[in-house]
């Protein structure tokens, strides 16, 4: 329940409501090794996890439950997930299919 108190960078990070805190001048930089980071890995499977986050929000928590578990099962076979999951294994550097070149 929203209390109407604000609080500071360092609870919302202590409360796991942001990943990181950062002063203002490193913010850019952090911001765009975080996007990185995120880039780095399959569109696809990045794709999936968005649509199943917004898809389950206004779902009561079973319904979302239900729903999160079908997709992730859906999920785990696609050929990113299968080849990340190798590449992984093998400690290799995965190759997506989803026609981004990356460095």
């Amino acid at each position: 329940m929203f209390t109407g108190r604000l609080v500071s960078a360092k609870e919302a990070e202590a409360m796991g409501l942001v990943n990181r805190v950062v002063p203002d001048d490193e913010l850019d930089s952090a911001t765009e090794a975080l996007a990185l980071k995120i880039a780095a890995h399959s569109l696809n499977v990045i794709e999936i996890g968005k649509r199943l986050f917004y898809q389950q929000l206004p779902l009561d928590d079973w319904s979302a439950l239900a729903y999160a578990t079908e997709v992730i099962v859906r999920n785990s076979k696609h050929p990113d997930a299968l080849h990340g999951i190798q590449a992984f294994i093998e400690k290799q550097v995965p190759r997506w299919q989803d026609g981004v070149a990356r460095e």
